[in-house]
């Protein structure tokens, strides 16, 4: 009888609690919501604006592509803007059809290390991407908040302590750099396969990188700057989907309210905020006079149009298996 290891036990449920919630939720709402509507609202979807929202979608992905490469350049890591944005689509493939966002982030340090550049120092290009990102995120629901609180369906207190929270978690890691050498070290005594993969000096190396980040507030600096201006774009997509399900939402609202459904749906209760992120545009939207049954369209629309960026990352992503790869080192 072969052996069953407690702890894949443990993560094979979490994983099918999450499956089975977001699935679960989102066809509920969709049952609950009128279907017929939802399946109307969508039939009639205006193609100019799905179109425009279509490629408004492309320009956040090529803004991201962009904010990465400088990223990139900062840390001495040379490589084509093309390659960049070529990386970023194929890890969307991964982050949509895989549970979370780790799959595309491991695939974009898999990018580079394919391509001759130092994996230790790719994977800092990818944390730095990555927290620049949702420190721009709680930055502009921090502001919506404090400005526009008399608009929010919860107390002012109630929406700065969930902000706080997470922006609390994520300057912790950040700084939590001098707790990497004592930690690696202890798994490499504890833990053989650990040992067997990380050597001490490569935990030693990562020390290195990421304190020499922390004094690099520049290389910072401009990728939240750009953070925030990609936020900015985000919101101007979802304005457009909504235009292409022919409902007139005030940017306003987008400002006001979506930067907090972002934010509330990284809480890992599901696959992707799948549910979760339909439940909160149903309680959210209503403050725009806008019908449930539109919010589940709205979120399916959505969901379609990147899932086409995501199966275009997965056609990329099977031409380039057997493709050498050569890039500015």
């Amino acid at each position: 009888m072969p052996d069953h290891n407690p702890a894949d036990t443990k993560k094979r449920r979490h994983l099918m609690f999450r499956v089975c919630f977001g699935l679960g939720t989102f066809v509920l709402l969709i049952l609950l919501f009128d279907p017929k509507q939802i399946a109307e609202t969508l039939a009639g979807a205006n193609p100019l604006y799905t179109t425009l929202a279509f490629l408004m979608c492309m320009v956040v992905m090529l803004v991201r592509a962009c904010r990465w490469r400088l990223i990139l350049r900062d840390m001495n890591i040379l490589t084509r803007f093309w390659r960049i944005a070529e990386i970023y689509l194929i890890s969307n493939w991964f982050s949509t059809f895989l549970p979370g966002s780790v799959g595309g982030d491991i695939y974009k340090v898999y990018g580079l290390t394919r391509d001759g550049k130092q994996t230790l120092h790719s994977l800092a290009t990818v944390f730095i991407e990555r927290f620049t990102g949702l420190l721009a995120l709680i930055s502009v629901a921090l502001v919506t908040v404090i400005f526009f609180s008399h608009m929010m369906p919860a107390p002012l207190w109630m929406m700065l302590a969930l902000v706080s929270i997470i922006a609390g978690a994520l300057f912790l890691l950040l700084f939590s750099t001098r707790f990497i050498q004592p930690v690696g070290l202890f798994l490499r005594n504890h833990a053989p396969l650990f040992r067997k993969w990380v050597s001490e000096e490569k935990i030693a190396l990562t020390v290195t990188i990421f304190q020499d980040m922390l004094h690099q507030p520049r290389l910072f600096a401009r990728a939240y700057v750009l953070g925030i201006f990609m936020q900015f774009l985000v919101l101007a997509s979802y304005y457009f989907v909504a235009r292409a399900l022919n409902q007139h939402i005030p940017f306003l609202f987008f400002l006001i309210f979506f930067p907090l459904i972002e934010i509330i749906s990284l809480i890992p209760v599901s696959i992707n905020g799948m549910g979760i992120r339909e439940l909160l545009l149903v309680f959210f939207l209503r403050y725009a006079a806008v019908e449930p049954s539109f919010a589940i369209s709205f979120s399916i629309l959505l969901r379609l149009i990147l899932v086409v960026y995501a199966l275009f990352g997965g056609y990329l992503l099977i031409r380039n298996r057997s493709k050498p790869v050569t890039s500015i080192s």
